[in-house]
């Protein structure tokens, strides 16, 4: 099954942050496409392996619900 290609807008809202929160996400270097567009599933995979929960000094948002949305479901 192919990635699905989201807006930032569309993957902050699916993840419920903002979209400055998700330009953070860029900076740091999460992939983006030449047209500005996110591959959903390989930057959830980012986001959780960039932001593991273990070694949070903070809560992050993001980096809870993208592992719960990776997680498989029983």
């Amino acid at each position: 099954m192919p990635d699905s290609v989201v807006t930032k807008a569309e993957f902050a809202r699916a993840l419920n942050l903002s979209a400055a929160r998700v330009s953070q996400y860029v900076a740091a270097g999460m992939p983006v496409r030449r047209d500005g567009r996110l591959y959903f599933r390989r930057c959830l995979k980012w986001v959780r392996a960039a932001y593991p929960l273990w070694r949070l000094n903070w809560y992050d948002r993001g980096a809870w619900r993208a592992d719960r949305m990776l997680r498989p479901r029983r």
